[in-house]
């Protein structure tokens, strides 16, 4: 090679590689100092206003607590003040335990100060800072403005009183005393984790620029060893298809080409086809994938045009005379000796049943409050394996199993045989209320559900649960004649069965049931009967999570009520104002548009009217904006807490024409950005509570076409979800939010709803519906209900006892109160929610990402 070639060759090196090899290096530093740091000083800071805010809300309430003692009676407002001082001087936080609260008044006097009772009942009016910054006066002006706020200024460094440092302190009114409350978070400390940033980036930046020149240097000198290889590899795509073929050949997964040549296939696929490479050009591709829809590609050419992003599909392999083969099919184009050509991946498609399966162990189903059951498929049903809490409801001995049936204790014949129809059909029976017949003669009504297994081997039997019918069940599942048969378990606190008695016998303990709450709901004339109403539903709804009712039932029954007393609400406040100027609907939205309310949750709700004209939306957005603020504050007087993001129809943000709704829906899922996702998982929940129904229903069917061949806004949503796939093990110390665990099966389960334009919009109603259309299948759906059932059935079971001791009700589950058990139950819906994550990332084309 010449000179001249050479230098030209060395020319186009330095520019090719080595310069944007130090522009990388000097982009990356850039990016370290100029970005990413200034940003984590940012979230930094920000976390630490969050936290200082929290732990002065926490504070705070212990003022809240000694008031609330004064108004009931129990000390003086003196005693309370004193109590309530001295325990905010106790109180410590941070790391070294220094960390504290001060009080003062709006005069300002100082209440209390921990490190410095030199100031305690002095008028710090004239106390200022280092910098001249009368601290304690601007501490009162942020207070009077706000309530609360963050102020700025100097002071002295925990307790050294001659160390003075930047501090940001939070203060808040608490008006009862006109006291306010307040600590601080020291800037240094901010300051100090930067620079220890900054130090270790400018270490790891000059120890990476090094390393660079070093190799810089090496690639420089193998310039020439690089030119070969370019030239070799060159010569080696020539024979790219023979090194595909053999690379395809060594995969586990089946690997199939289709080009002009025909079909090819490594020895894995053959092997699933049951067909040799030379029997595959016979096919067409459609008939190796029957069903998906591969017909109209008649030539490889066609299908590479139509393949501008891969395709994921759940289809059939069909081959020579075998069973069709479930499977994963990932469809890709790629280029072989310049010449078009589709790639097919294939991988098995089957659910682990380690994953899907509970463990039939004595030890722990026999303390499970459910009576569990399996039988062999056959019409008789003999009982070949039960836990105690079955032999408790049936009144069994253990030595009486062997030569029992199951449909021996069924009162009616046709109840049997509907129970066994329906597992033959479609293999699943959910929520089966039926007579039974105990083996002492009583009756008893329960509600019954199963599964068909299989094995590997081909062995197939059904496994079940059986629950006692709860009031609630009853009045939801049997027919109104039933009622007057209903036969009730009376259960000892042990959970045995002390008595069974008749409907009649205990018709007068039925007056706080739900049709008579919902009757007095829509008689109430003013806010303290609804508020009533209110209070014996939530003793209700405590009866009914101590008495184990089905979970579903349970948030139905809250959800009910809490929409009966909106409607309630707003026709009160509707005859107290002028006639609407135009037809609208009140909405509820998230867990209350789901139907899915606990003890913990706070209003989320909307206005929608109807379209005007333009010139009149002024006029016509504040009657309702009006109506929104009545209506939110006429509930929280009820009990159901203002919404903390402000989601609520006094907001105008979400009191808005049809058409500003069709707008919103349309900005979110046409340009799906973080806000906008957090933002629709909790509007695309939306439901009727009150007004004109067709107006909601009109937004429903607006969004529903939005969203019909909208696959860019599935792809982004369920990308947001992926983050939020719980960890497989429960930590040992940290309290486990059950809420966010939840959030995922929730949202994805919507997803499919929305993807697949389903009416439902409860996630169990939604579940039996995508199972029903094939979407779900059987395992999937019952680990999903089996997940949602446990998650929702422990959160309520916390919040009750929340409210029993005091407390506000929360969705965090002490660790320390986790037992083994319910480890168990809490891991194995982690994992039902693991095989929906995963299907949903196969659907949606996110696993790849």
């Amino acid at each position: 090679m010449r000179q001249p070639e050479i230098n030209k060759l060395r020319i186009r090196f330095f520019v090719r590689v080595i310069l944007p090899g130090i522009l990388t290096f000097c982009l990356f530093a850039a990016l370290i100092l100029g970005y990413l740091i200034p940003g984590f000083e940012r979230a930094m800071m920000e976390r630490k206003q969050e936290t200082t805010r929290e732990l002065t809300r926490s504070a705070w309430s212990i003022l809240e607590h000694y008031q609330r003692l004064v108004e009931s009676g129990s000390m003086t407002r003196q005693e309370a003040m004193t109590q309530a001082g001295n325990a905010v001087r106790e109180l410590r936080y941070g790391d070294e335990g220094k960390d504290y609260f001060w009080i003062t008044d709006r005069q300002p006097v100082m209440i209390m100060h921990p490190y410095r009772p030199d100031l305690d009942g002095k008028d710090l009016s004239d106390f200022r800072d280092p910098d001249g910054k009368a601290l304690f006066v601007e501490f009162v002006r942020v207070t009077n403005q706000s309530g609360d706020g963050f102020v700025d200024y100097r002071w002295q460094w925990k307790d050294d009183p001659l160390r003075i440092v930047p501090k940001l302190s939070y203060v808040r009114l608490f008006e009862p005393w006109g006291w306010i409350i307040g600590t601080g978070i020291y800037i240094e400390d901010v300051r100090v984790e930067i620079r220890r940033m900054e130090t270790s980036a400018m270490l790891i930046s000059g120890g990476i620029g090094i390393l660079i020149s070093i190799l810089l240097i090496i690639i420089t000198r193998q310039s020439h060893r690089i030119e070969m290889g370019r030239r070799k590899a060159e010569q080696e795509l020539l024979a790219s298809h023979e090194r595909y073929k053999a690379l395809a050949e060594a995969a586990s997964e089946g690997v199939l080409i289709w080009s002009g040549q025909g079909l090819h296939a490594n020895k894995t696929l053959l092997a699933w086809l049951g067909l040799r490479e030379e029997e595959l050009s016979g096919y067409r591709l459609d008939q190796l994938i029957p069903g998906a829809g591969l017909e109209r590609f008649t030539t490889p050419e066609i299908m590479y045009d139509e393949l501008t992003a891969r395709m994921y599909i759940e289809c059939s392999l069909v081959g020579n005379g075998e069973s069709p083969m479930p499977v994963h099919a990932d469809f890709s184009r790629i280029e072989i000796s310049g010449g078009q050509a589709v790639m097919l991946v294939a991988r098995p498609l089957q659910v682990s049943k380690d994953l899907v399966e509970v463990p039939f162990t004595d030890e722990l189903l026999d303390h499970t409050e459910t009576g569990l059951f399996r039988t062999p498929c056959s019409k008789q049903g003999r009982l070949i394996k039960v836990n105690e809490q079955f032999l408790k409801l049936f009144g069994l001995a253990r030595n009486e199993i062997g030569q029992t049936a199951i449909g021996n204790f069924f009162s009616d014949p046709r109840e049997y045989k509907l129970y066994i129809s329906m597992l033959e059909e479609s293999g699943i029976v959910l929520n089966l209320p039926v007579r039974i017949r105990r083996s002492d003669g009583r009756m008893m009504w329960v509600i019954l559900n199963a599964v068909a297994m299989d094995d590997e081997s081909g062995e197939k039997w059904y496994e079940g649960s059986v629950e006692h019918l709860t009031w609630t069940d009853a009045r939801d599942l049997l027919p109104p004649g039933e009622l007057s048969r209903l036969n009730i378990t009376v259960l000892e606190a042990s959970g045995s069965i002390a008595d069974i008695r008749t409907f009649e016998e205990l018709q007068d303990a039925w007056s706080g049931m739900p049709d008579n709450i919902l009757r007095r709901i829509s008689e109430a004339n003013s806010a303290e009967e609804l508020k009533e109403e209110y209070q014996i539903s939530a003793k209700l709804s405590g009866s009914l999570i101590e008495g184990r009712a089905d979970p579903y039932l349970v948030v139905r029954f809250i959800s009910r009520i809490a929409d009966a007393i909106c409607k309630r609400s707003l026709d009160l406040l509707l005859a107290e104002l002028a006639p609407p100027p135009a037809t609208f609907a009140v909405m509820q939205l998230g867990s209350a548009g789901r139907g899915e309310q606990t003890l913990a949750t706070d209003q989320d709700n909307a206005i929608l009217f109807d379209d005007v004209p333009e010139s009149q939306v002024p006029d016509v957005q504040s009657y309702f904006v009006a109506l929104g603020v009545r209506l939110n504050s006429l509930l929280d007087e009820i009990g159901y807490q203002r919404c903390k993001g402000d989601v609520m129809a006094g907001n105008p943000r979400w009191c808005l024409p049809l058409r500003q709704w069709k707008s919103c829906f349309s900005n979110w899922t046409r340009n799906p950005g973080p806000d906008e996702l957090l933002e629709m998982s909790i509007f695309f929940d939306f439901a009727y509570t009150a007004g004109n129904a067709q107006l909601v229903e009109n937004l429903r069917d607006y969004v529903k076409n939005e969203l019909k061949t909208n696959d860019i806004y599935f792809h982004h949503m369920a990308s947001a979800w992926k983050p939020f796939t719980p960890e497989k093990h429960l930590p040992a110390k940290i309290p486990v939010n059950l809420k966010k665990l939840q959030m995922p099966l929730t949202g994805v389960i919507r997803l499919y709803a929305l993807r697949h334009s389903l009416d439902e919009t409860g996630t169990m109603e939604q579940c039996i519906s995508l199972y029903k259309s094939g979407v779900l299948s059987k395992e999937i759906l019952q680990a999903t209900i089996q997940a949602w059932k446990t998650l929702v059935r422990l959160r309520l079971a916390g919040q009750h006892q929340a409210l029993l001791s005091g407390e506000i009700p929360g969705n965090q589950l002490d660790p320390a109160l986790i037992s083994p058990e319910m480890r168990f139950l809490l891991e194995n819906a982690i994992q039902g929610i693991e095989i929906l994550m995963l299907k949903a990332g196969v659907d949606f084309h996110t696993n790849e990402a």
